[in-house]
């Protein structure tokens, strides 16, 4: 595994094409928020609709969220929760970004290096790997995902609908290797059993994949929060655990990824300066 590089899916609607690409310039970024950023000012010109997860997604506890960012001008950023993010990091992408507009409705089955344009629903209905598949689909008037999990503000609804997009579906099945097995253990069971530092309390709702806890709130999907968990993506509620920029520090180790304090700490800044880059590229084009 090339943990210093990010694998790309880029899927183009308008051709029904799609290609996968390794940048390893895009290191610095982390992932989640800033990743999705940096791909949104790269591609800006295609207003693309990106999907971007974090290194910790798929590994540890309550790192449930996957970052979904729309470039209509400037970016709208929404965090939904359920099983996606550990599908994309276990299809083996960092990020999915798509372009162009389809003609006419297509649903999306991403499996692997398999990626197929699909125009039937009941095709759609069957695409995946049963059990290993997270769907976003339209239900009773609402796009879902998982069958339960939504963001704000029809975000999903409009994103979808202006590209002609219909339904998405990812598959996972690839193996990601660990660096050190012993040390991940530890730090996990250390994670899980500060469950209580979580400002939720558990429910009998669906639970993201990552949390046991099936709270309220994981329904709705979440909209700002603190920088670095938006990177990594965590849960707004596990603020306490990965705020500590030595737990993120260790976790990021532990499974053989090279940033130092300096990296982690600058991020911030990194992100604040991505969006004001976008902001400007927005009032170019506006005038």
């Amino acid at each position: 595994m090339n943990y210093s590089s990010r694998r790309i899916l880029f899927l183009d609607l308008e051709k029904e094409k799609f290609d996968i690409k390794s940048y390893e310039e895009l290191h610095p970024f982390i992932g989640g928020v800033a990743l999705g950023l940096r791909l949104a000012e790269i591609h800006y010109d295609y207003h693309p609709l990106i999907f971007a997860i974090g290194p910790l997604n798929g590994f540890y506890p309550f790192v449930t969220k996957t970052c979904i960012i729309d470039c209509k001008g400037s970016p709208e950023i929404v965090y939904i929760g359920g099983s996606l993010s550990h599908r994309l990091k276990f299809a083996g992408f960092d990020a999915l970004v798509i372009h162009g507009k389809s003609l006419t409705p297509r649903f999306i089955s991403i499996n692997g290096k398999e990626v197929r344009f699909l125009s039937n629903p009941e095709e759609f209905k069957g695409a995946g790997l049963p059990g290993k598949c997270s769907r976003i689909s339209f239900q009773d008037g609402v796009f879902l995902l998982d069958d339960h999990f939504s963001v704000p503000n029809n975000f999903l609804e409009e994103a979808f609908t202006r590209r002609g997009l219909a339904g998405l579906a990812v598959s996972s099945g690839v193996s990601v290797p660990l660096e050190s097995f012993s040390r991940y253990e530890k730090l996990y069971r250390d994670i899980l059993s500060r469950e209580d530092t979580l400002n939720i309390l558990p429910s009998n709702k669906p639970s993201c994949i990552g949390c046991s806890l099936g709270c309220e709130s994981s329904a709705t999907g979440e909209t700002g929060g603190n920088i670095l968990l938006r990177c990594l993506v965590a849960c707004e509620s596990a603020s306490a655990i990965y705020s500590d920029l030595g737990i993120v520090f260790s976790c990021l180790d532990a499974l053989g990824y090279d940033y130092s304090h300096e990296d982690i700490e600058r991020i911030p800044g990194v992100v604040e300066d991505l969006l004001s880059s976008l902001e400007d590229l927005s009032r170019k084009e506006s005038t």
